[in-house]
């Protein structure tokens, strides 16, 4: 009961709660550059910054480093875009080539009355199943699947 009472708590909870974590992990990113900026703990540093004014380039990085990986991100996808016929016709053809691999196995099963899983429709689409040439095999191990479904 008090996991129900945290469970309800965090998701009233949610919007801050969010901001809280992102907020701590950026800090616990974001805290080895702050300290080399600041020389934190090193003693006969040249340039030293103010811990303010460290914590302000800090995050100037991490904003560009984010919106440049936002402008990647959003490169990315326009070209996806842009040729996604390209890409499904590759799916479509590699769905074929999957078809016609699995029915040189004599592994496609067709539905009927009793649909997929039926015993009847299985032993009649395995008898009915079209032999497209020899089949590789390993000694002692059956021809295909359909042999294992019997």
């Amino acid at each position: 009961s008090l996991l129900a009472v945290l469970g309800y708590g965090a998701f009233c909870l949610k919007t801050i709660l969010i901001r809280f974590v992102l907020a701590l992990a950026l800090r616990y990113l974001l805290m080895p550059l702050i300290d080399v900026l600041s020389c934190e703990g090193v003693k006969g540093c040249r340039y030293r910054l103010n811990r303010t004014l460290a914590i302000l380039i800090a995050l100037l990085i991490a904003a560009g480093g984010l919106s440049g990986l936002g402008v990647v991100v959003a490169k990315s996808i326009g070209r996806f875009a842009a040729n996604s016929e390209l890409y499904t016709g590759r799916v479509e053809q590699l769905i074929e080539s999957a078809i016609n691999m699995t029915s040189a196995w004599d592994l496609i099963e067709v539905g009927g009355p009793g649909g997929m899983n039926s015993p009847r429709t299985r032993k009649s689409a395995i008898a009915q199943a079209p032999h497209h040439g020899p089949v590789r095999h390993w000694p002692d191990h059956p021809r295909t699947l359909s042999a294992i479904w019997r």
